[in-house]
């Protein structure tokens, strides 16, 4: 919108709304990571301060880790196997494949359909998740 225009054009601190709010304190109050993290790199680059931590660690969400999502997918995985390819998928989304294909959803190999699986993946997932939960989303 406007204030993202804004921002981009090179205003930081030195405009405010109506209410006298500056992007920073909007962003911050509409929880808008994407305005936040604009923001963040426009100050990394000027002589204003930068944003302080507490701010960027409680409305910037964290990336999901490729390896938490099911190649088939695309999203983070709840049950995630091991196939005999080497490969993590999601229980589901394997399982299905295998009723159609009897070939490695990522290298189009023949491939046994045994699914191992993957606890310690599982671990990480729920632990990641956990910690992700404490972050507003955007």
């Amino acid at each position: 919108g406007v204030v993202l225009y804004l921002v981009e054009a090179g205003a930081l601190r030195s405009i405010t709304d109506h209410d006298g709010k500056t992007p920073f304190a909007w962003a911050e109050e509409k929880g808008n990571g994407e305005l936040l993290a604009l923001l963040q790199t426009r100050e990394m680059a000027s002589s204003e301060p930068m944003l302080p931590a507490v701010i960027v660690e409680n409305y910037i969400p964290q990336a999901v880790p490729a390896r938490f999502c099911c190649p088939i997918t695309h999203e983070v995985m709840s049950d995630p196997v091991v196939a005999m390819d080497g490969n993590s998928y999601e229980r589901a989304a394997i399982t299905e494949w295998f009723r159609r294909n009897n070939t490695s959803p990522m290298t189009n190999e023949p491939i046994s359909a045994t699914l191992i699986p993957n606890h310690v993946l599982r671990s990480d997932i729920r632990e990641w998740t956990s910690h992700a939960d404490h972050h507003p989303t955007v």
